[in-house]
């Protein structure tokens, strides 16, 4: 049969396993195993991400609240990647208004609501693609005059925009002030992945909210 183990590293740190033994006879009786082992890191990371995206979509049927959706994605999102500093930013395309709806961060304030500027958000609203933004990139962005710099910097910025029906709704942020390997590759495509959940969600829950407001 299969067997998951936690094999330890020469450096401690553990990696998560897959083995399979199998008899050897000798003389008609069991006269050993054979073992093999494979690497379950990438299973055991998808199956991480679809639990997220379940539990976000569980949120939206149990939030009372748009808050408590907020607060929920917050909490979820935490639980595959550092989210300390964590926004959801919601843009009115009606009246032009960008608002951050959900805000929690070490440093920087709550701006608030009012028609994009040039941030890194609006940058991502705007484009309609995520962004992982070094210094370097910053900096970069900041020459060409396609960015400026809003709020206190950050020496790593993730950004996903929120989808629905091919348009986007917002933006999804997380920052971190102190590792700048705080966020890769790895982590922008996790978030990326998680996005449509919580765009669907909030959509869900606006609608919600709109037909008991008009009731």
């Amino acid at each position: 049969g299969f067997f998951d183990v936690e094999v330890i590293r020469k450096n401690g740190t553990s990696l998560p396993m897959e083995f399979c033994f199998t008899p050897v006879f000798g003389n008609e009786e069991i006269g050993g195993f054979v073992g093999v082992g494979r690497n379950v890191v990438e299973r055991r990371r998808a199956e991480i991400l679809q639990d997220a995206v379940y539990r976000i979509a569980q949120a939206a049927d149990k939030a009372a609240s748009m808050d408590e959706l907020f607060e929920s994605v917050h909490k979820i999102i935490g639980t595959v990647m550092p989210a300390r500093n964590f926004y959801i930013a919601l843009y009115d395309d009606k009246e032009d208004v960008l608002s951050f709806s959900y805000f929690v961060d070490e440093v920087d304030t709550l701006s608030s609501p009012g028609k994009p500027g040039k941030g890194l958000t609006e940058y991502v609203l705007r484009t309609g693609k995520s962004l992982l933004c070094s210094t370097a990139h910053m900096e970069d962005l900041l020459n060409r005059g396609e960015a400026e710099l809003v709020g206190a910097p950050s020496p790593i910025w993730l950004g996903v925009p929120l989808v629905v029906d091919r348009k986007t709704i917002g933006v999804m942020a997380v920052q971190h002030y102190s590792d700048p390997g705080a966020y890769g590759e790895r982590e922008q495509q996790i978030l990326e992945y998680v996005s449509s959940q919580v765009a669907r969600s909030i959509e869900r829950k606006r609608t919600e909210e709109a037909l008991r407001a008009s009731e």
